[in-house]
């Protein structure tokens, strides 16, 4: 059977990552019912850029957060939520 033509242009990349990464997106392709790793790294790099797929309000209401924080960029911002959920679950 014929395959159906993209509607989307790709590009190829190659990365390298140590073993335990590799083990890592495996077990996220296993769980996520994913079939390939392109589609895991796919996933996961969409889910940084688009704020993991909110609605774009909500996208703007975090971005002037994090710069009202004057967090660096987005992933320390993530990882202060985070950290900061952490101790509220924690008192």
């Amino acid at each position: 059977m014929a395959r159906t033509p993209r509607s989307i242009e790709l590009s190829n990349i190659s990365v390298r990552v140590p073993l335990e990464v590799r083990a890592w997106l495996d077990q996220r392709m296993k769980e996520t019912g994913r079939q390939s790793l392109n589609e895991v790294v796919n996933d996961l790099i969409e889910d940084a850029r688009s704020w993991y797929r909110l609605p774009e309000p909500m996208m703007e209401a975090l971005d002037r957060d994090r710069k009202s924080r004057k967090t660096k960029d987005f992933r320390e911002y993530v990882v202060n939520l985070l950290l900061e959920r952490y101790v509220e679950m924690h008192k």
